[in-house]
């Protein structure tokens, strides 16, 4: 199963900031949540949400600032003076919901996953829960022309 959900990560953010933000993606080397913050240059953003269904469990995105600024211009139609933090929270849950969401249609089609409330938070929490779970959570990075973005899946169930 992990091999497969990782999969449909890694299709599920290529697509979604293809087609939504038009940037190009590739998939780094496996890589950790150290690995994604060893190579940050500036800041960065988290998002979580909750999910269940046959599994349960937490994904995460994370989108370096210079990143989650051009989605934003390109998605909103905005110069980039006029962003303001509301529209970062904005589109960090948005481009995570989209992201989940194609993930579980990609990965298991013929069942229903139910998707709580997206959530930004610190990106250090990210790195933080990521660490001290104990369990080993799908993680990978997606490099892009504005930073490496990452995206993990911590299932619980």
């Amino acid at each position: 199963m992990k091999d497969g959900i990782k999969a449909a990560m890694a299709a599920s953010l290529g697509c979604v900031l293809e087609t939504m933000f038009f940037m190009s993606t590739e998939i780094s080397e496996e890589g950790t949540p150290a690995d994604f913050f060893r190579a940050l240059k500036g800041r960065a953003f988290g998002g979580q949400i909750d999910f269940s269904g046959p599994s349960s469990g937490r994904f995460f995105i994370l989108i370096p600032e210079t990143a989650l600024v051009a989605m934003t211009e390109s998605f909103l139609t905005l110069e980039r003076s006029q962003i303001e933090d509301r529209h970062l929270s904005g589109m960090i849950k948005e481009v995570l919901n989209m992201v989940a969401g194609n993930t579980f249609s990609t990965y298991n089609p013929d069942h229903v996953y139910d998707l709580g409330i997206p959530e930004r938070v610190p990106a250090e929490t990210v790195a933080r829960v990521l660490a001290e779970t104990g369990a080993e959570p799908n993680f990978l990075i997606v490099d892009t022309s504005d930073g490496r973005v990452a995206l993990a899946n911590l299932q619980t169930t």
